[in-house]
This record gives structure tokens, sequence and C-alpha cells, in this order.
């Protein structure tokens, strides 16, 4: 597997230091995106815990006919949205990139030619606007939105995570 990742741009998630600068002061607002299987994700949110504005793609149409996700099809999909998904979002949460104080971006676990797609976007936004480039462990981040509706849930608190992965041979 090809390693799509750029370390220079994910350098500044390294650094520790800007967390402290963001945090410290005012509202932070972030632009997340999301492509580690077949849907195409941007949100705006901010640290008050408020989704700003959402995009969502589903790309089930393009795989219930193989019963499942096809991975080359999915980066396929992604790629015809992204740039559109990352306007929307910009556009109704009433922010521009430079009102950005940092982009996530989905990292993995997930299909590798999906993440290949998102990652790339928000490199390519961090080094355009120069912010910081956060990386987001899939699993992490479903364990984590229970505390995005629900700020009374402290640390350490227990989740479960089920996934039903299809393991069949599929004929064509």
């Amino acid at each position: 597997m090809k390693n799509f990742m750029d370390y220079d741009a994910l350098q500044k998630f390294n650094n520790q230091s800007w967390r402290y600068r963001y945090y410290t002061t005012t509202t932070t607002t972030i632009l997340g995106i999301e492509t580690s299987c077949d849907d195409t994700s941007v949100a705006v949110v901010n640290s008050d815990r408020k989704i700003l504005a959402e995009y969502r793609k589903a790309q089930w149409d393009i795989h219930k006919k193989f019963n499942g996700v096809v991975p080359k099809l999915a980066s396929e999909a992604h790629i015809q949205v992204i740039d559109e998904a990352v306007e929307y979002a910009l556009r109704q949460s009433n922010k521009s990139m430079e009102e950005i104080d940092a982009v996530a971006v989905t990292t993995g676990p997930g299909i590798a030619l999906s993440l290949q797609v998102g990652v790339e976007k928000a490199v390519a936004l961090a080094k355009q606007y120069n912010k910081p480039l956060i990386s987001v462990n899939h699993l992490e981040g479903h364990c984590l939105t229970c505390r995005l509706s629900d700020p009374s849930i402290e640390f350490p608190f227990m989740t479960l995570l089920w996934a039903k992965v299809i393991d069949e041979e599929i004929d064509r």
C-alpha cells in the first residue's frame, strides 16, 4: 500500500504548541473532513460544541449493485464532490478559510483510496491557509461524539463500537 500521508503538513500537529494558542483564547472553529469509506462529509464546528454547518453525500446508489463498497468507485465519487462539500460547509457556516482555526481530517482506519481524497484536500487547505492540521482516528471520533452532544460525560468513560463486516466473495 502506498503511503499517501504528507508528514510535513502533519508536523504542525506534532508540535503541540498550537493547541495552547487556540484553546486558551476565544472560540475555536474547525473544518472537519471525513472520507474514510463511502460517504463524503464535511463540517464546520466550534469549541462551544456547535455544528455551524455540515455536508454529507452518500454513495449507496453507486455501490448497492455490488452488495458492498467498491474502493475505486468510492474514491472517484469523493473526488467529484470534495471541493463542493468544503465550499458548501464554509458558505453555510458563514465562515471563510481565514476564519477557520484548524483543519481536521480522518486519517484511518478506512479505505486507503477514500482516505487519500480527504487527506489530500485537508493538507492542501492547511498549507494554503497556514492552518494546523489535526489527524483524526475514525474510531476515536465515533467514541468521542457522545461528548459533543452531552458535555457532562467525563473521562474516563466506556464505549462499545460495533461494525458489521461482510466477508463474502461477490460473484461478478
